[in-house]
């Protein structure tokens, strides 16, 4: 960079490594502004069109170039001590001109540059290579393969003594002996440890509680369960809504200190396996009267007294008791048992119908649509073929997949919907598979 050709003070004995660049940010920066000087300046005409590459000092002259001549006095008579403070100041200093500027971020880019071409210089000798790689690469020409350098490392577990409570500091040591009777190996901790006897058996929430979801038709129990025969009852309880769901005991199978149940109906995919209690063997057994008077609590799942025939999936269906009454669309058949797409609530199972409503086609709409009870419910007016006064007072669904309002409509009077299907008395749960 400075036109000399004398390296050997970089590279003599007793130095660990090569030098081959000469120079830094700070004098690539000076290099660089001593070339545009002699650019800018032009010495006929006694002028310097860029006034700002000679700094500004109390003192000196208003104009730029006999600056640059006072200046040019003033670095043949400089000391290295002050060579090196001035290059420090230059390239520190705020000039606030973007030209400046630029041709700062290019020194600093030169430097960073000519360091890495003289680092990867050093890599290619074995003595000067400070990259596990490169020796790696100059010790196989010898057909040497040496293996990666490792310490050796592992976690502790400190459980502090009953009451105490205190800072550990860093140095602590732990030796381990081989159980085949080798050295010894001694272990030192590295950071501070703040110990507490409390926080030894310290663990999350819920740690011991599996999330895993039931589902199929299989219960292992953590037990061994004497006296269990096919066909008796369990109940399974959710820890976390309280919500009971009846099964019965279709199979089982003991296998050492487990016991298999297969259980009918299938298991509710709402269920975690963690917090799940089973109820088994119950102590009395009553025979029921009958039917419940009071509703039960249903979920999506259906049976039917009978198989229906003409029930398809994605038909709306309409439950009743004669009291309550849905409207839920058909999401899975099987056989008598259906499953809707949501809950279908409190229900008297022992009135309970299903049946599949009429569907209306609308002609057109009569009026503007009418606000009634305060802002809460809309009344339309349509036209529809054919007499239907027989439907007065019912209650009717509209399009659930089209509409984006509530899908209920009442016409004014009362009668009961087509085709109905009585349901079983015992409510069966879970999901289809």
């Amino acid at each position: 960079m400075n036109g000399r050709t004398d390296l050997t003070r970089w590279n003599r004995a007793s130095l660990n490594r090569f030098r081959y660049i000469d120079g830094n940010a700070m004098t690539f920066l000076e290099t660089l502004r001593q070339a545009l000087l002699a650019r800018f300046a032009d010495p006929a005409a006694a002028t310097l069109k860029w006034g700002d590459l000679v700094p500004r000092r109390a003192g000196d002259a208003a104009d730029a170039f006999v600056r640059y001549e006072q200046e040019q006095l003033r670095l043949a008579a400089e000391t290295k001590r002050e060579r090196l403070d001035r290059l420090a100041a230059q390239y520190d200093g705020d000039r606030r001109d973007w030209a400046w500027e630029i041709g700062r971020v290019l020194a600093r880019a030169a430097h960073v540059l000519t360091e890495h071409i003289d680092a990867y210089a050093n890599e290619g000798y074995l003595r000067t290579a400070t990259q596990w790689d490169s020796v790696r690469r100059l010790v196989e020409m010898l057909d040497y393969h040496p293996a990666p350098p490792a310490s050796a490392s592992t976690r502790l577990v400190i459980a502090a003594k009953a009451g105490a409570v205190g800072l550990l500091a860093s140095g602590f040591q732990v030796k381990y002996a081989p159980p085949d009777g080798g050295a010894p190996v001694i272990f030192e901790t590295l950071d501070d440890l703040d110990l507490d006897a409390d926080l030894n058996q310290l663990r999350p929430a819920e740690y011991n509680r599996n999330p895993d979801r039931l589902g199929g038709d299989l219960l292992w129990l953590e037990t061994r369960v004497e006296d269990l025969a096919i066909g008796d009852p369990l109940v399974l309880e959710d820890e976390k809504t309280g919500v009971l769901r009846a099964h019965r005991v279709a199979g089982l199978t003991v296998d050492g200190g487990l016991t298999r149940l297969k259980v009918s109906p299938r298991l509710s995919r709402r269920l975690q396996t963690g917090y799940t209690r089973v109820h088994l063997k119950p102590k009395d057994r009553l025979a029921p009267l009958g039917p419940a008077a009071k509703g039960a609590e249903l979920e999506r799942v259906l049976r039917l007294t009978e198989t229906p025939g003409d029930l398809l999936p994605g038909m709306v269906l309409y439950i009743t008791d004669g009291v309550e009454a849905s409207y839920r669309r058909l999401v899975f058949l099987r056989g008598k048992r259906l499953v809707v797409d949501a809950d279908i609530g409190i229900l008297r199972l022992d009135r309970g119908l299903v049946s599949q409503p009429v569907t209306l086609a609308i002609s057109r709409q009569e009026a503007d649509p009418r606000t009634v009870s305060g802002g809460q419910t809309v009344i339309y007016a349509y036209s529809v073929a054919g007499d239907w006064s027989r439907l007065s007072g019912a209650w009717w669904p509209t399009n659930a997949r089209t509409t984006k309002a509530k899908s209920i409509c009442r016409f004014t009077g009362s009668p009961m919907p087509a085709t109905t299907r009585r349901m079983e008395p015992m409510n069966g749960g879970g999901t289809p598979s």
